[in-house]
């Protein structure tokens, strides 16, 4: 058997839960910078100028921020964009964004405080030595700086490469990521029904982004695409990640119901470092984490740097904070129950790319099972009926009214779904439906795999009379072990 190459693994693209022994998120970062503001108006906002009221104070700053620019260094970047793609390879997400920055990168930095990458993707003599300095202060000093040259030849990417031939990373063109995305990642509207069944849509953001570039507006993000899909195309991992669809843009000024703390903010207020040695030790973020699930601390981490501004949002969970330490009980019931699980995060994502372990997966189908039948348990219990808000929401079923949630049980609930008998059109009840998905799929392949017996073989054992193909092979194969076994001894 050859021994081929099928995937390479760096700081920033580690996948594989074996690696990932903290639960904070695993960034890639990819850069295109532009000395002159060249920025799509549908992914970006207005910089508010330094005098203005509304504009962050920019008087001072740490020493783990702040960059001192020559006169004539600022003269010259007077209006500088950038275009950044960010990659958490362990969930299988790209955030892309696009914007005018300040002389000091304002903007930028505080993307670098939130989000800390450990790995950058840059253009070979793209980045101008300040931004550099800027990125080795913000960053741990393990962080590594992968610099990419201009794609040479468009058979280097674009053509057919076997598994086992290695090729060097390179900023591909941003016509030649195009091509990529409709021919090789994902289907287009016009593409045969048997490789769309293969291949998904482009998710919406991208497609959005590929309309401007064609429509003659320049993108930066686009740009910034070319260098993480040609350093992930070297490392074999493009397809494994673009095929999952997940891509989304943000917006760095500032979403539209959440506020931005900027890096000084970050910084100085000890938002999720101390100053004194980067640690977690006395900050705002050490003393509101309760959570007891992986995903729940980076959830809380985003949550502080982007506070809500929402009123409706904030009063959501207001109200579930008010039912949770009005009963003891509900808060105990749910603690426990979440206490334990795996990074389902994560988890999913390996699934969705077809690369997950099999000890993970059936992990998983445990997780999600014993998960359903502990919410059913909830919904039906005392503690439940006075739950409302975002609490509410978020423990009942997505796409079933709320009739269909109380005391009926999960056989019901089942039918229900599978017959499609309830009604998901009318808009009133439409947001009356809860956040957490419908678990009774996952019952019927549970059901259909002993999970002992594949967890002991470490393959996957289905039960009898699930699988007709399987059960006519294992009765062919217990048959031929039989009269090899009578023959030998008849000899």
């Amino acid at each position: 058997m050859d021994r081929i190459v099928t995937g390479i693994l760096t700081s920033g693209t580690l996948t594989d839960s074996i690696l990932l022994t903290d639960y904070r998120s695993n960034y890639l970062m990819s850069i295109y910078f532009a000395k002159e503001s060249s920025v799509h108006s549908q992914f970006s906002g207005s910089f508010p100028s330094p005098s203005s009221p509304t504009a962050t104070s920019t008087t001072y700053s740490s020493p783990a921020s702040r960059v001192n620019l020559p006169s004539s260094a600022v003269a010259e970047l007077s209006a500088p964009s950038f275009g950044i793609v960010l990659l958490d390879a362990s969930v299988g997400r790209f955030v892309f964004a696009e914007f005018a920055d300040d002389a000091q990168f304002t903007h930028f930095s505080t993307l670098l405080h939130h989000t800390k990458p450990r790995e950058f993707v840059v253009r070979k003599g793209n980045l101008p030595d300040t931004v550099m300095k800027l990125i080795r202060r913000v960053c741990d000093a393990s962080t590594s700086i992968n610099t990419l040259p201009s794609c040479k030849a468009q058979c280097t990417v674009m053509g057919a490469t076997t598994a086992h031939e290695e090729t060097e990373p390179e900023w591909i063109k941003v016509e030649d990521f195009v091509n990529l995305v409709k021919t090789k990642y994902f289907s287009s509207s016009t593409a045969s029904s048997s490789s769309s069944a293969s291949q998904p849509e482009p998710p919406e953001a991208l497609r959005i982004l590929i309309e401007a570039h064609r429509n003659g507006q320049t993108s930066l993000a686009l740009k910034a695409f070319g260098g993480c899909v040609g350093y992930l195309t070297a490392l074999q991992l493009d397809e494994e990640l673009l095929r999952q669809g997940n891509i989304v843009s943000f917006d760095v000024y500032g979403q539209k119901d959440a506020l931005t703390l900027d890096s000084h903010a970050i910084v100085n207020l000890e938002i999720v470092e101390n100053s004194l040695n980067g640690s977690q030790d006395g900050t705002l973020y050490q003393f509101l984490n309760h959570c007891v699930t992986p995903f729940g601390k980076r959830l809380l981490r985003s949550w502080l740097c982007y506070p809500i501004r929402n009123t409706d949002q904030l009063n959501a969970r207001l109200d579930s904070i008010d039912v949770l330490h009005s009963s003891i009980g509900l808060h105990s019931r749910i603690q426990d129950m979440l206490k334990g699980l795996p990074d389902l995060e994560r988890l999913v994502s390996r699934l969705a790319a077809r690369s997950i372990r099999l000890l993970d997966y059936l992990q998983l189908l445990e997780c999600c099972y014993g998960l359903g039948a502990q919410l059913d348990e909830l919904r039906d219990s005392e503690d439940f009926k006075d739950a409302k808000g975002l609490l509410s929401e978020l423990i009942s079923i997505d796409g079933l009214p709320i009739s269909m949630r109380d005391g009926e049980g999960r056989e019901n609930r089942r039918s229900s779904r599978e017959n499609g008998s309830h009604d998901g059109g009318d808009d009133g009840m439409r947001n009356r439906m809860g956040l957490f998905p419908d678990m009774s799929g996952v019952d019927a392949v549970r059901m259909s795999i002993d999970i002992s017996l594949s967890k002991e073989n470490k393959a996957v054992s289905p039960l009898p009379g699930h699988f007709p193909a399987y059960d006519e092979a294992t009765v062919c194969v217990l048959r031929l072990l039989s009269l090899s076994l009578s023959l030998s001894l008849s000899l």
